[in-house]
């Protein structure tokens, strides 16, 4: 469904958001920040705020280069979500299978080799870093260290009992992806994910163009009054789980991915239903209000599912936030160390309100069969077996809609034209299902079939 962009209520909600941004840029001493908002498959939004170098007052805007941090284990998760379609793996498998050399000791009594599944989704119970020191010396080890230090640590908690956010774990599973695909981590994902989506700027290291867009990344200051530049390492090993670096206009392509089932000005690197099998919980908070899919993270906002990523390294943070009911996504990047979650939280509740009443008034508009073709379908019908089940057929809101004899108070079925006779259902027991008319020689109609129940046209007998 298109979006009109001149829609007023969608004017003054941007309108609000870039103050709101740059108030909140303001107040906390951001010196860069970078945003788009995503509508399905395109940006009808984006801004910079500040500065990506403040010595040099370079303006930051879309195209602005950051370290993503952790968002990269979406692009971990994709590669495996990729190779399993390939039929080169299967997620409930053990990594040791294809890495013999990931030993890990537990202590819970029925312990099994973390597999696939349980490690991209944290619930593997794996410590969250190696027990090395590479945070402090910023000096990150190659694959085989991480793999060897793995004799002095153990599984914190037993599998699928809670989330335990490994970085240790996610940077195991790229290794075994590059081993299973039989090509480098970093250039499996540059060939395979980044280059089909048209994330040119985007990478795990800075071409000459990228260079041109670097924002400098900062720490504030103890006194919070200024900022001083960060350090800037290869963190090795853990490339897979927080090495790429990226701007906000490229990660919309990566966005808009998952709000579509067919290829759209590229190619489609996962099918539709493996998309939404990432989005699909692995594991549930106790209050059901969150949770983690595969590589995602979920939550409820203003009473749609919402699934995101974080990232944060080194003088930059990142988020984005989609709701996939809606195809609506932000991305909001800074190049300093902080918690966004206040500002993206408070960017989805103003827009979530703002989108849901204006895709409201355009599914509102007139359908494809008008209220005065749709009067020879109404009337009243019967299904022929005992129980006598009925329903009667009429128009509501310039649309046709069934209700029940059977079926609890205030049930309907709407009807939505797909072609001549044929109309998609909405609601009740035939939800997703074809309703077809017939008709007799005449051109009247005779029956009704619901999916696969038959209803005949029949006098008026119930309401």
């Amino acid at each position: 469904m298109t979006l009109d962009k001149t829609d007023p209520e969608i004017i003054a909600a941007f309108a609000l958001l870039d103050a709101q941004l740059e108030a909140e840029r303001k107040n906390k001493m951001i010196p860069g920040l970078s945003v788009a908002v995503v509508y399905d498959q395109e940006i009808i939004w984006a801004k910079g705020f500040g500065y990506s170098n403040l010595e040099k007052k370079i303006s930051a805007d879309q195209k602005t280069i950051y370290r993503i941090g952790s968002i990269t284990k979406l692009f971990t998760s994709t590669m495996l979500m990729q190779l399993r379609d390939a039929e080169k793996l299967h997620l409930d498998e053990p990594i040791e299978k294809y890495l013999s050399t990931f030993k890990i000791k537990s202590s819970f009594s029925n312990s099994r080799s973390p597999t696939f599944l349980q490690v991209v989704s944290h619930t593997a119970g794996l410590p969250r870093e190696a027990p090395l020191d590479y945070w402090q010396t910023l000096k990150f080890p190659s694959i085989n260290v991480v793999l060897k230090s793995l004799k002095n640590a153990e599984i914190i908690f037993p599998t699928m009992t809670e989330i335990k956010y490994s970085n240790l774990g996610i940077a195991i599973l790229g290794h075994a992806l590059e081993r299973i695909a039989n090509k480098p981590y970093k250039q499996y994902v540059k060939e395979h994910i980044l280059q089909p989506l048209g994330m040119n700027n985007s990478g795990f290291d800075l071409s000459d163009e990228m260079k041109t867009h670097m924002a400098i990344g900062y720490f504030a200051t103890k006194d919070n009054e200024s900022h001083e530049i960060a350090p800037h390492p290869d963190i090795g090993a853990f490339a897979p789980a927080g090495q790429l670096y990226s701007s906000v206009e490229d990660i919309s392509h990566f966005i808009s991915l998952q709000f579509r089932d067919n290829p759209i000005g590229g190619k489609q690197i996962l099918g539709g239903s493996t998309l939404r099998e990432m989005h699909s919980p692995v594991f549930m908070a106790p209050n059901w209000k969150g949770g983690i899919a595969i590589g995602w993270a979920l939550r409820q906002k203003s009473g749609h599912t919402c699934i995101g990523h974080g990232g944060g390294i080194y003088g930059f943070t990142a988020d984005i936030t989609l709701v996939i009911d809606m195809k609506l996504g932000i991305a909001v990047f800074v190049n300093t160390g902080m918690d966004l979650n206040n500002i993206v939280s408070s960017a989805i509740d103003l827009l979530i309100p703002v989108f849901s009443r204006v895709l409201s008034r355009k599914q509102a508009d007139p359908i494809r069969v008008a209220p005065h073709d749709l009067q020879k379908y109404t009337g009243h019908y019967s299904m022929l077996r005992p129980d006598k089940m009925e329903m009667e057929i009429r128009i509501a809101v310039g649309k046709l809609v069934a209700i029940f004899n059977e079926e609890p108070p205030g049930t309907e079925i709407t009807f939505i034209p797909e072609s001549k006779h044929n109309f998609r259902m909405e609601g009740g027991f035939v939800n997703g299902e074809l309703a077809t008319f017939e008709l007799s020689e005449g051109g009247n109609i005779t029956q009704v079939k619901l999916g696969n129940f038959t209803f005949e046209r029949v006098p008026p007998r119930f309401l």
